[in-house]
């Protein structure tokens, strides 16, 4: 199962940056934009309670942790050995999902023999959080299938 995932990052500066922001400024400088990131307006307006679960993690994060986190992102290079997974392979992404985008999840897709993409409507990165039940039921049809 990957989900809201990508086997590369086409934007090495943008990682810099973050790395950057953190080692500065903090973790907590990064909080605003993460939000944007990982859910859609209408949820961080809708559902602020599971919004700052999320925003609390991101604040108790461990500055060396992030930044080593997000060297490994920034670095990875794993379109090539997608074609090595051999096991049924589901992909789910948040079609709002600008971290991981719809198009990155399609390579993944391309390169998987057989793989299953499902697209969730009006989600961004955590889909699993912001459309629970549609993340669930696309699992849970997966693994009766397998």
């Amino acid at each position: 199962m990957l989900c809201d995932t990508a086997s590369e990052m086409p934007t090495l500066e943008m990682w810099n940056d973050r790395i950057s922001t953190a080692r500065d400024n903090g973790i907590s400088a990064l909080l605003d934009g993460t939000l944007k990131r990982w859910f859609t307006e209408p949820f961080r307006e809708n559902d602020k309670a599971a919004v700052e679960k999320v925003a609390q993690m991101i604040r108790t994060t461990n500055t060396d942790g992030y930044i080593a986190c997000a060297s490994a992102v920034r670095d990875m290079s794993q379109t090539s050995i997608l074609s090595r997974i051999s096991v049924p392979t589901i992909i789910i992404v948040g079609e709002d999902d600008p971290a991981c985008t719809v198009e990155q999840s399609r390579v993944l897709e391309e390169h998987i023999e057989g793989a299953e993409l499902v697209v969730i409507k009006n989600a961004a990165h955590l889909s699993n959080i912001e459309k629970t039940d549609e993340f669930n039921e696309a699992i849970l049809s997966f693994l009766h299938r397998i």
